[in-house]
């Protein structure tokens, strides 16, 4: 009896969509973030604290430059991609495509030209930190190629093939990364920005190509009417970019307020952190085109499942691990280098904000794929207006203790905050739950 239901149970999740898609899916993200674990590491290990601590700070600033390069599209061309094959009002997939790349091309290109300029102000008045000058050159060259990469791969995860969709947003570019890092060992910030940059650029040229080819993408530029790309991606930008400044405004104003070193410690069990939230990212990911696919099919009583099944294996998948990591560490920090270990307690105050996003993670997607953007935009604000006002108060005292205090505390309330949003505008709760054993 008991072996019945546990093959039944098994069968009913190969044949099941989200666990199918999201096994494949993390299973090239466990790839993925292994191949990027060794190179944070070996960059860590190469660099030392001080000039990780730089790296990490121009990594902030690229980040939010990427942010703005996207300005919110990597969601809206999932839900217009899908749009256009179930609707007839004129739009194919190639216009979508097409205006998306444009778009991004030509934001990210002036957000990386300001940057560019504004280097030595960012570097002496920002961070007061010269040395930084050289490393945010290189970064500002880096968010075209990123941006660009960003939304591209999301045409994979329209087309639900979470397969390539998964490479091309982090495997690739880590691999020829630590393969340029066999052949060349940086020893400063910069060095290690320039072989990044070339990573990047490399995985865009790929994306694209295999994008082309396998869905026969015409790229060019002919605006269809009725496609409001940018009033569509606006809201999802905004609660990106505060998104971002919950996970970035911390290490760049530690970086205003203390040393490098401290940075390098914050920036390392945020590294950690990175791992648990692309777990939870990858299952999200094979689900947020479940959620517009039943949205637009008008299929509204197939969320709640989509949803509960999401959250049990995000769940299943990162609480194990995260309660390992709470119990030991240290021994994960000491494979950075021993000046790593002292960041133990930060790393343990970040995984305890964590719980709340293994549990609720899915509650965003299904606010920004079921037309509730706006929703998903005001509980991020919120969230985030918690996070800088804590940082503003926590930062200069407690140093990087206090940045992850901030972090965590934000996270809680933000999924939260979404989780409430879920019940009151799709009308249920979002918990894990096992798939039903009956036939």
């Amino acid at each position: 009896m008991l072996s019945a239901k546990v093959n039944l149970f098994f069968t009913k999740l190969t044949q099941d969509e989200v666990f199918w898609g999201s096994f494949v899916a993390l299973f090239v993200k466990v790839l993925a973030s292994g191949l990027a674990f060794l190179v944070n590491v070996l960059a860590a290990r190469y660099l030392g604290i001080n000039e990780f601590g730089l790296f990490s700070m121009a990594l902030s600033v690229m980040a939010v430059g990427v942010v703005i390069g996207k300005f919110g599209m990597e969601q809206s061309i999932v839900k217009f991609i899908v749009k256009a094959r179930h609707s007839d009002d004129g739009v194919n997939e190639s216009q979508v495509i097409s205006l998306s790349l444009l778009l991004t091309l030509a934001i990210s290109s002036v957000v990386a030209v300001i940057i560019f300029f504004a280097a030595d102000i960012l570097a002496d008045d920002v961070f007061g930190k010269t040395q930084l000058k050289k490393v945010l050159l290189f970064a500002a060259v880096t968010i075209i190629p990123m941006a660009i990469l960003n939304i591209a791969a999301q045409i994979f995860r329209a087309n639900k093939n979470m397969l390539l969709n998964t490479l091309f947003s982090g495997a690739v570019s880590a691999f020829i990364t630590l393969i340029l890092l066999f052949f060349i060992r940086p020893k400063t910030a910069s060095e290690y920005y320039l072989l990044m940059c070339i990573a990047v650029c490399a995985s865009m040229c790929l994306c694209l190509l295999s994008a082309k080819c396998m869905y026969k993408i015409s790229f060019g530029y002919k605006k269809p009417s009725g496609l409001n790309l940018m009033s569509a991606s606006y809201p999802i930008f905004i609660a990106s970019f505060v998104t971002l400044l919950n996970q970035h405004f911390g290490l760049l104003l530690l970086g205003r307020v203390s040393s490098a070193a401290e940075v390098g410690l914050y920036a390392v069990a945020m590294k950690i952190i990175t791992l648990f939230i692309m777990i939870t990212a990858t299952v999200c990911s094979v689900t947020g085109s479940s959620f517009a696919h039943a949205f637009y099919q008008k299929n509204i009583a197939k969320l709640p499942g989509l949803a509960k099944k999401s959250s049990f294996l995000s769940a299943a998948l990162t609480l194990p691990l995260l309660l390992v990591v709470m119990c030991f560490p240290q021994a994960l920090l000491a494979i950075f280098g021993q000046e790593f270990i002292a960041a133990d307690f930060i790393l343990v105050v970040l995984l305890l904000g964590l719980i709340f996003n293994i549990f609720l993670s899915p509650c965003g997607h299904l606010l920004m794929m079921t037309g509730n953007e706006k929703k998903h935009r005001s509980n991020v604000l919120v969230a985030g207006g918690v996070n800088i006002a804590l940082l503003l108060l926590l930062t200069e005292k407690y140093d990087a203790l206090g940045v992850a205090t901030a972090f965590s505390f934000s996270v809680m309330l933000q999924n939260i905050l979404a989780m409430y949003s879920v019940k009151k505008e799709l009308g249920f709760w979002v918990y894990p739950k096992l798939p039903k054993l009956s036939k």
